[in-house]
């Protein structure tokens, strides 16, 4: 997308009107696809999932799901979760970024 800022110099250092002309239905055209976008983009953030209460057997560094504290090593393409809460150890290294958000691709 090109710069409105630009386009606003040209059109303040430009005298000629047709230039000018063109210059403003160009900012027009991408004010149109800059809100296009916006709107388009505008993604509701999702709900975190709730805690699960029954945690006896789970691994305690992912709260909102339910691994096995014990058992084999596991990657993200071996598990059905996305995007969830990952707290302090991370055994599995579901967190790479150290962000504390697992599996995110």
């Amino acid at each position: 997308m090109r710069s409105l800022a630009l386009y606003s110099l040209l059109i303040a250092a430009c005298g000629d009107k047709e230039v000018t002309k063109v210059l403003n239905e160009e900012i027009s055209k991408n004010e149109t696809e800059v809100v296009k976008a916006l709107n388009d983009e505008q993604v509701q953030p999702k709900p975190e999932p709730e805690i699960i209460e029954n945690r006896a057997n789970c691994d305690s560094s992912y709260p909102t799901i339910c691994l096995p504290a014990r058992g084999p090593d596991l990657d993200c393409r071996n598990i059905k979760y996305r995007r969830f809460r990952v707290i302090g150890r991370d055994r599995h290294g579901f967190d790479r970024d150290r962000d504390g958000v697992g599996c995110e691709i």
